[in-house]
C-alpha cells in the first residue's frame, strides 16, 4: 500500500486519513467509506477517557480540548468488533464568533 504525504492533483481519486497524529492520502480503491459498517455512539463520562486517549494518539494537535460532548465512530465490521476508529468532540467555544464564522446561520444560545 502506498501513502502520500501531499495530496495528488486528482483529489477525487484519494481520501485523507489520520493515524498516529500524521495524515496520509490513500487511493479510494483501497476501500472508502461505507456508512453501513459504522455506528456513532455517545461517549458517556465512563468512556470519555477512551475518546481522550484516541484523540491524543491520533489528532495532529496531540491535545484534548474542553469537551462538553464526545461521540465515537465505531467500526462494526472489522475485527475487533466494535473498534473505535474516530471521535467527534463538541465543546463550548470561548466566543460566539467561533460558531458563526463557520456556521453563519447558527445562533449561539443565550444563557440566563
Amino acid at each position: 500500500m502506498s501513502a502520500y504525504e501531499q495530496p495528488p492533483l486528482d483529489l477525487g481519486a484519494v481520501c485523507q486519513r489520520w493515524r498516529n497524529r500524521r495524515h496520509s492520502w490513500r487511493p479510494t480503491g483501497e476501500g472508502g467509506f461505507d456508512p453501513t459498517r459504522y455506528r456513532v455512539r455517545e461517549m458517556p463520562n465512563d468512556l470519555v477517557h477512551t475518546a481522550k486517549a484516541f484523540v491524543l494518539a491520533h489528532h495532529y494537535s496531540g491535545s484534548w480540548p474542553a469537551v462538553r460532548f464526545a461521540y465515537g465512530l465505531i467500526d462494526t465490521a472489522a475485527p475487533p468488533a466494535g473498534q473505535l476508529v474516530g471521535v467527534l468532540t463538541l465543546g463550548i467555544p470561548t466566543q460566539a464568533a467561533v460558531l458563526t464564522s463557520v456556521f453563519g446561520r447558527l445562533a449561539p444560545s443565550a444563557h440566563r
